[in-house]
């Protein structure tokens, strides 16, 4: 069997591709929410909502990990900056219903200021951009490193 060269002008011929239409980002969170992502039955880990933004692709939520849940319910009414001190991400689509449980909302975060900023980008083990099924296998990849296991 015997397939065509494809030069540069093949594109006349051929035509034009369509490219599948991606679905925007998307987030029920709000700056301020405190949450719990569930790893498994015996792993919880709690986060804070640190700011939504968006661009043409939809809302975007940079999140903070604050530590391991032990499930003690307690009403946080603010975080100091050194609480915000854990690895940072950016969740790059909705999160899903069925491991995250939204524990608060409105809790005051630090003042987005230099010296916020300076320590935020001082942060040893840092975050990344994640996709929420791809964030259980990153926490399990970091949390030894933080010693939260």
């Amino acid at each position: 069997m015997q397939f065509a060269r494809l030069t540069p002008f093949s594109f006349f011929f051929i035509g034009p591709r369509k490219l599948k239409r991606r679905e925007k980002s998307s987030t029920d969170f709000q700056a301020g929410d405190i949450a719990v992502l569930h790893l498994d039955d015996r792993t919880a880990v709690r986060f804070c909502v640190l700011q939504i933004w968006g661009d043409r692709g939809g809302s975007y939520a940079d999140i903070c990990l604050l530590r391991v849940d032990h499930g003690q319910p307690r009403k946080i009414r603010a975080l100091s900056l050194s609480d915000t001190l854990g690895p940072h991400y950016t969740m790059v689509d909705h999160e899903p219903a069925d491991t995250v449980t939204l524990l608060c909302r409105g809790v005051r975060l630090p003042a987005r200021t230099g010296e916020t900023f300076t320590a935020w980008h001082a942060i040893s083990i840092r975050g990344h951009a994640c996709f929420w099924r791809e964030f259980p296998e990153a926490l399990r990849t970091v949390l030894p490193k933080l010693g939260w296991s």
